[in-house]
């Protein structure tokens, strides 16, 4: 840890002194009225899975037959040493303790979804129109 001076705590405190004592100007009248206008006239974009999101979920989907077939093609006294490893690593590791909280963690996490989705009301329409030329929300707003 740095230790000051006073040279240089007499530094820190004239410029914590300006930073209280600095006068604030007001915010221009009209500032929150148009902010909340510009934060109602936005429309998020709606949500699209790309190729990549396809893709990704065929890898791990053949990750996990690759696995399956592994195992279950495996001979049986390496089955059982896997079996006996994993029990060890998760006694070692204490997973039983984790498993509630992870348990309540994942119920937690499930419940906001379900309420996010039925909060938003239903899925963005895509607009196609010659004038929003991205096809999102609400045309040609820049932020």
């Amino acid at each position: 840890m740095k230790t000051f001076d006073e040279r240089e705590r007499a530094a820190y405190r004239a410029v914590d002194e300006a930073l209280h004592t600095l006068p604030l100007k007001p915010p221009p009248a009209g500032l929150s009225a148009a902010v909340l206008t510009r934060i109602r006239q936005f429309t998020p974009p709606p949500f699209r899975l790309a190729w990549l999101d396809y893709s990704l979920g065929l890898l791990v989907l053949l990750m996990l037959g690759v696995l399956l077939t592994l195992w279950f093609y495996a001979p049986s006294t390496l089955r059982q040493q896997v079996s006996l490893e994993l029990a060890l690593w998760a006694h070692y590791m204490r997973l039983w303790v984790a498993t509630p909280g992870l348990l309540v963690g994942l119920g937690v996490a499930g419940v906001s979804l379900v309420a996010l989705g039925a909060w938003a009301g239903g899925r963005p329409q895509f607009d196609a129109s010659p004038s929003n030329p991205t096809g999102f929300g609400g045309g040609s707003q820049s932020f």
